[in-house]
C-alpha cells in the first residue's frame, strides 16, 4: 500500500498506529464539514444549530443551543 502511512499503516511486521489513523481521520471530516458549509453559505441555506421539532408539514421549532457558533435568535427564524 503505496499511501500506507497516511492512514497509520506499516507493513514491516505490520503496525498499526491508531493515533495517527484518528488524527487523519478529523482531517478528513474537517475537509468534508468546511465543503459542506460553503455549499451551504453559496446556496444560501440558512443553518440553525440547536434542536428542532416538527410543528407541522411546513414548520420547525427551532430550540438554538447558546455556545453554538452562528446561532440565530428565534425573533430572526420567524419568516
Amino acid at each position: 500500500m503505496q499511501r500506507g502511512k497516511d492512514f497509520g499503516f506499516s507493513f514491516d511486521n505490520l503496525k498499526l498506529d491508531y493515533e495517527v489513523a484518528y488524527k487523519r481521520s478529523r482531517r478528513v471530516s474537517e475537509g468534508r464539514v468546511k465543503g459542506v458549509q460553503f455549499l451551504m453559505k453559496k446556496n444560501k441555506i440558512d443553518v440553525y444549530q440547536g434542536t428542532a421539532r416538527l410543528r407541522s408539514a411546513t414548520q420547525v421549532d427551532v430550540t438554538s443551543v447558546p455556545e453554538a457558533p452562528g446561532v440565530m435568535e428565534p425573533s430572526s427564524m420567524a419568516r
